[in-house]
């Protein structure tokens, strides 16, 4: 589902989002008229953006690769997202159409659910950004060993939320689990909120710890290995603060 594509999409809609959307990559579904079978709107994956005004309402848009609109739609307070499987969600439309969204990773579903519920509190801390950058690959796995190669750098759009990050390169998506690439299986794994909470505090004052001891080497230590100890750190916060509802605290660099 979607594991290779390039992005074409507007500069328009690469740009910054703001503190109340959401934007991912998936693919758009509409429940047949006689409901056996999910027809899928485009062949290629679209950008689905969710916004959330200050009335609380929802409004959902689909975008194709080529810039056009496929859906703009906005819930009623009786509609509701529900997920009926790791990436894929679904919901009864307005105009009594049944639209479904199949996600790339599940945790764009559950994203995808979290900002199309009631709530009454801010959804700004799980929110995706969008920005252009430079990509590359330094090395690759060939299933024994690592092997270096020739550094080659490629402009790409990059999408980075609290939990992952996900761009283009050579034609193919690739998906980085930020979690997951900080030694946190656990966590990766666990529905428990307060297991997370717990193991991210740990892993907060760990980072801590580490800031500490670069700076008892004197100047803050290796320039380099405090920017490491930093970004994870952030990391960290940023999922911890999207599990307790809370704003990003201030960071010193």
């Amino acid at each position: 589902m979607g594991s290779r594509m390039s992005c074409s999409c507007q500069d328009a809609y690469c740009g910054g989002v703001d503190e109340r959307r959401i934007r991912i990559n998936a693919e758009l579904f509409e429940l047949s008229p006689d409901g056996t079978k999910w027809l899928m709107v485009d062949s290629r994956i679209m950008y689905i953006s969710v916004y959330r005004n200050e009335l609380d309402r929802v409004r959902i848009t689909a975008v194709s690769q080529t810039g056009r609109t496929m859906l703009d739609t906005t819930l009623g307070k009786d509609q509701k997202v529900e997920k009926i499987s790791d990436c894929f969600v679904f919901w009864r439309n307005h105009d009594g159409r049944t639209l479904g969204v199949n996600t790339l990773t599940p945790r764009d579903a559950m994203l995808f659910v979290t900002h199309t519920s009631p709530s009454s509190s801010s959804t700004t801390t799980m929110v995706q950004h969008n920005i252009m950058a430079q990509v590359s690959i330094l090395a690759s796995w060939d299933g024994t060993g690592i092997r270096l190669k020739t550094k080659q750098q490629e402009t790409t759009m990059v999408s980075v939320n609290p939990l992952s990050m996900v761009f283009h390169l050579n034609h193919g998506l690739i998906n980085v689990d930020l979690v997951l690439n900080m030694s946190s299986l656990l966590l990766a794994r666990t529905t428990c909120t307060d297991v997370a909470i717990t193991f991210l505090n740990r892993q907060h004052q760990k980072q801590l710890d580490k800031l500490v001891q670069l700076n008892a080497n004197g100047n803050g230590g290796d320039p380099m290995a405090r920017e490491k100890v930093l970004l994870k750190d952030f990391a960290v916060m940023s999922r911890l603060c999207a599990l307790t509802n809370k704003p990003l605290p201030t960071i010193q660099v």
